[in-house]
């Protein structure tokens, strides 16, 4: 793997993939950042647009994964926040950064405002990414501002000699748009257990579940009308979606505190989480609005309320239209076991 002068990366060799394993380092900020990773071709182009083009930078959000993002405070101290992920030989790759905000919500909204790229060019010109090289380990350092510290969010990137995990290959998807899903799809017939960890810093009393998903754009069925449902139906989706959770697998913490369970997931399925925010099934009285999942489409708010935090770590807002956008209020990570 190396950079170019245009902060472009590339995986050397000309067969076979590469894995690369994304380690958060630190942040330095009050707000909740994204960075993600998109594949150029060899001109450094998306789609035919060229960085600078005005198009540029929709097309690289869409072509593009999430890696994770960086919480603003440490609730999270002393967990090591990591993706791996698996990329072809001789792909070349850039990197995107999303101040307070994220890609789902930027192509959701149309609004490209904050974002910044890897490439000067695709930033009228102006640099927020410094890379340093170190033992083969990279180091990327982000800037959010106009301070020039380089120090709202540093990540370091390493070349893996190691297939992916379980864990990697269940969380390995969950970069894609509105990709904050499980998928254990590939373990049909076998039971998965997950030793869930929460987390939470919120004065809401939040309730967290699961559904299945009949693919990732997060289609549902009625069983009773046999109607197909996508998260565009609104407040119907949403009700079916509550009334679809799986049993038994009903998720709720104390205010500053932690708490770890295990639950058994079905495999074979693909699942999505929801949050309802100060509520929970038996208390909504017909009022679906605080029913929050990672399809904006299908929130009252058209508001992205679940973050990508690392491999299958998941972090929610609880208020409407973002509230204060801090994503701690009910943090769930997730460790599998296939059994």
């Amino acid at each position: 793997m190396q950079t170019t002068n245009a902060e472009v990366f590339e995986i050397l060799g000309n067969s076979g993939a590469a894995t690369l394993k994304f380690t958060l380092s630190s942040q330095n900020t009050n707000q909740v950042n994204e960075v993600g990773i998109f594949r150029l071709d060899a001109n450094n182009q998306v789609n035919g647009f060229a960085p600078g083009n005005s198009g540029f930078a929709q097309a690289a959000l869409k072509k593009g994964e999430v890696i994770f993002s960086a919480l603003a405070d440490n609730l999270l101290a002393g967990v090591s926040l990591t993706r791996n992920l698996q990329f072809g030989a001789g792909e070349r790759l850039g990197f995107y950064f999303i101040s307070n905000g994220t890609a789902d919500a930027a192509l959701a909204k149309n609004d490209f405002s904050n974002v910044f790229f890897s490439i000067n060019q695709a930033n009228n010109g102006n640099d927020y990414l410094q890379v340093n090289q170190d033992n083969g380990i990279f180091n990327l350092a982000w800037e959010q501002g106009d301070d020039n510290s380089f120090d709202d969010l540093n990540m370091t990137v390493k070349l893996q000699n190691t297939p992916l995990s379980l864990q990697n290959l269940i969380g390995n998807f969950q970069g894609q748009q509105e990709g904050e899903l499980i998928n254990l799809e590939t373990f049909t017939g076998r039971d998965v257990k997950a030793t869930l960890t929460l987390k939470r810093e919120a004065a809401f009393e939040n309730f967290v579940g699961f559904y299945k998903v009949e693919n990732t754009q997060g289609t549902i069925t009625d069983p009773f009308t046999g109607a197909k449902l996508n998260p565009s139906d609104g407040a119907a989706y949403a009700e079916l979606a509550i009334r679809l959770r799986e049993p038994g697998i009903e998720l709720g913490v104390n205010n500053l505190t932690t708490l770890t369970v295990e639950k058994t997931f079905q495999g074979g399925y693909l699942y999505a989480p929801f949050l309802i925010a100060n509520g929970n099934p038996n208390n909504l009285n017909g009022n679906f609005s605080q029913v929050y999942s990672p399809f904006i489409q299908g929130n009252s708010d058209k508001s992205d309320h679940i973050r990508l935090l690392a491999d299958n770590v998941f972090g929610f807002e609880d208020l409407s239209s973002g509230g204060d956008n801090d994503f701690n209020d009910i943090i769930i990570q997730a460790n599998f076991t296939v059994v």
